[in-house]
């Protein structure tokens, strides 16, 4: 699993890659008792703001790893011999050339690193994936302005799973523009927030907030166990549309209304959110 150490200020970065982790080793796993090659493909690799220079942190290097077990796993226990493809795409030349030296560490699955745009390059990746392979795309850009219709030949493809990943700030910002040109041609994807009012809005961003408060108290154990504040707060921002921010209100509130206690704090007059290092309990 990933160190969360390593997601200092990039705490959804670090809720993306437990969830990345975990689906793609247990969909490689199934899927690889079907199909002979399984192939998967990141359209905005990176890397970008790694902490660890193996790239631990990276969605590109978590895909890998999952690739490589997924593979062993399905020889030792099935007797498959499931041919493992990675096609990586990277615009910029210095994080490209970063993304040339990780063949040697993963010499059991086979890994093609594209220098260019995705979206120019979805015909070269679409050529590269045979038409008998299952196809996994990962659609991560740094922002949210994505042309849907020049990837309708990538999303057609018939034996794949595509995962978009947008910024929820992002999405947010993006959900209360009237003008269409603004929206860079998302409605295919957005239909539901445009169509919301600022009022529907702020009623689901409430919602969110409320479960997860709620969340917070079903996962704080009662005194004398407790929970570390940091694995507390990433797996209620792994269940809802919260932020950090948001979980470290709900709990100071919680502090102070008595609903929960943290025992670390208290010597601290002087700190008005939890730190990571706190531990949380109920009364």
């Amino acid at each position: 699993m990933p160190s969360l150490d390593d997601y200092v200020d990039r705490e959804q970065a670090y809720v993306k890659h437990v969830f990345l982790e975990r689906y793609l080793e247990a969909l490689f796993h199934k899927t690889g008792n079907a199909y002979n090659h399984i192939v998967y493909v990141d359209g905005f690799a990176g890397p970008w703001q790694s902490a660890d220079e193996n790239f631990e942190d990276t969605s590109f290097v978590i895909a890998l790893c999952a690739l490589r077990k997924s593979k062993a796993t399905l020889q030792a226990q099935r007797g498959r011999n499931v041919r493992m493809t990675a096609l990586l795409v990277e615009k910029r030349q210095t994080s490209h050339a970063q993304l040339l030296t990780l063949q040697p560490r993963f010499q059991d699955v086979e890994i093609k690193a594209y220098h260019g745009g995705f979206i120019e390059t979805v015909p070269a990746l679409l050529q590269a994936i045979p038409r008998n392979a299952f196809a996994f795309f990962l659609i991560d850009p740094k922002g949210w302005g994505i042309p849907v219709e020049k990837l309708r030949p990538l999303l057609s493809y018939p034996k794949s799973e595509v995962l978009f990943n947008f910024m929820f700030d992002f999405i947010n910002r993006a959900a209360g523009m009237q003008d269409k040109e603004a929206r860079s041609g998302q409605s295919e994807l957005f239909e539901s927030f445009y169509e919301m009012t600022p009022d529907d809005m702020s009623r689901k961003l409430a919602d969110e907030k409320k479960r997860a408060a709620e969340l917070v108290l079903n996962l704080s154990p009662r005194a004398p166990d407790s929970i570390p504040y940091k694995t507390l707060w990433a797996r209620v921002l792994a269940k809802h549309a919260v932020r950090k921010p948001d979980v470290n209100k709900i709990c100071a509130d919680m502090r102070r209304s008595g609903e929960l206690v943290f025992p670390n704090w208290e010597s601290d007059t002087r700190k008005r959110v939890p730190d990571d290092h706190d531990r949380v309990q109920r009364p």
